[in-house]
């Protein structure tokens, strides 16, 4: 058996026509700086595959009936060919074997289901955070006025995608002739910006397989199989960290942000872990007035929101060693699945896939069908999303791709 490439999970952002690269289509994703923690504009999202898969969305039928003018209208203006599909309690909007939801399509369905449109701010997970974790919640990125503020992310924030799958063998599309018992795994994922910004590396997706072999028997809803969370940007790694708390310049006046009623630089993040840190009181013997202080690691020779200088004055910190225990870090932090944690390896006795995490898993029930929820939003806390880069490039595009791949299907 061989691997198949059956579809490409696209963002596609600005007014620019969607490209094909070595066969893969790809989207393009606009930045603008607006304020501090720019937030980015784009135009949707789409979908494309292959003639082995019929993708969908799940859909809300009880705010929209299939047979009501809402969506009787998407089908007749984003479907073609495709149709609704009812299995248990859930609908879905279902493309043509063979088609793929466009960037319109995509935009009318979060218009519709009151999710992400139009702008991606930055957003952060704010604690502790381990891949797979269960606890999976977004939060607004704190601002120089709303520095101890936690507030979660509106559903508008971010994209979602409930993604549905049917296998089909071959050109045959019956349902009689659906594919069982598959796995779907992500093999590869495109990001790339325009310009010398990095800002393709805030990128986050993550991944929620639903276990459609076995719902629950009194309210019929999936269950949760498998979550991760993808840095796709992370190709070469098991794991990335990213740091969720810190000193930042977020007004932007090339000095980290301080408290003026007590001359304390604000620590951004859960302010628990601030009293774990040793204060310095930066004076000019303490502090160098001519250089930043690259307390967060950036590498950056800038000044940037996260490579500052201290201001003289102030009582802030030099480091994030706990005071008590200088082998420790008292920054919260994201662990996130570097590709090669979440690729499958090559079985070479049988030419199959195997392994790794797979995204999605067609049922083995007569239902046939795969389910997987996608989050993609912007990490507030990745160092590539500085103002200074977004409003002296003036915005930024690049393109992010996920493809999928299974085991072909056996004739």
């Amino acid at each position: 058996m061989k691997k198949r490439r059956l579809d490409l999970l696209l963002v596609s952002l600005t007014g620019l026509t969607v490209l094909s690269v070595l066969g893969s289509s790809i989207g393009t994703l606009a930045w603008y700086a607006y304020a501090t923690r720019a937030t980015v504009s784009y135009q949707g999202t789409a979908v494309r595959k292959t003639e082995l898969l019929q993708i969908g969305l799940e859909w809300d039928a009880v705010k929209y009936p299939v047979g009501g003018e809402t969506a009787t209208e998407f089908k007749t203006d984003y479907l073609g060919e495709g149709y609704f599909e009812t299995t248990g309690k859930y609908t879905y909007a279902f493309m043509a074997p063979g088609a793929g939801f466009s960037s319109a399509a995509i935009n009318q369905y979060l218009l519709l289901h009151g999710m992400a449109t139009n702008k991606l701010p930055p957003l952060t997970t704010w604690g502790d955070f381990t891949t797979g974790d269960s606890g999976f919640s977004l939060f607004e990125s704190p601002t120089y006025s709303h520095a101890y503020v936690r507030t979660p992310a509106s559903a508008k924030s971010w994209v979602k995608l409930p993604l549905a799958f049917h296998i089909h063998n071959g050109e045959d599309t019956q349902i009689t002739n659906r594919v069982k018992n598959m796995d779907i795994w992500v093999t590869d994922a495109h990001a790339e910006a325009a310009g010398s910004s990095n800002v393709e590396e805030a990128i986050r997706v993550h991944f929620d397989r639903l276990d459609t072999d076995h719902p629950n028997e009194t309210t019929g809803v999936y269950p949760s199989a498998q979550k991760f969370l993808l840095n796709p940007s992370r190709k070469d790694v098991n794991t990335h960290t990213t740091y969720v708390g810190g000193v930042l310049d977020l007004d932007d006046d090339g000095f980290y942000d301080y408290d003026v009623r007590t001359n304390d630089e604000i620590y951004y993040g859960d302010p628990v872990d601030a009293a774990r840190l040793t204060p310095v009181d930066f004076t000019a013997e303490t502090a160098d007035i001519d250089e930043p202080d690259d307390i967060n690691g950036t590498g950056d020779t800038r000044l940037t929101t996260f490579r500052a200088k201290h201001q003289i004055g102030v009582s802030g910190f030099t480091g994030y060693k706990d005071k008590t225990n200088a082998s420790l870090d008292v920054r919260k932090k994201v662990v996130e699945d570097g590709f090669k944690n979440i690729q499958p390896t090559m079985n070479v006795e049988t030419g199959e896939w195997q392994g790794g995490k797979p995204a999605a898993h067609i049922s083995d029930n007569d239902a046939a069908i795969g389910r997987c929820d996608i989050d993609i939003y912007l990490e507030g806390w990745d160092h590539a999303i500085v103002d200074q880069i977004l409003a002296v490039e003036g915005g930024a595009r690049f393109n992010l791709g996920l493809q999928f791949e299974i085991n072909q299907v056996k004739e």
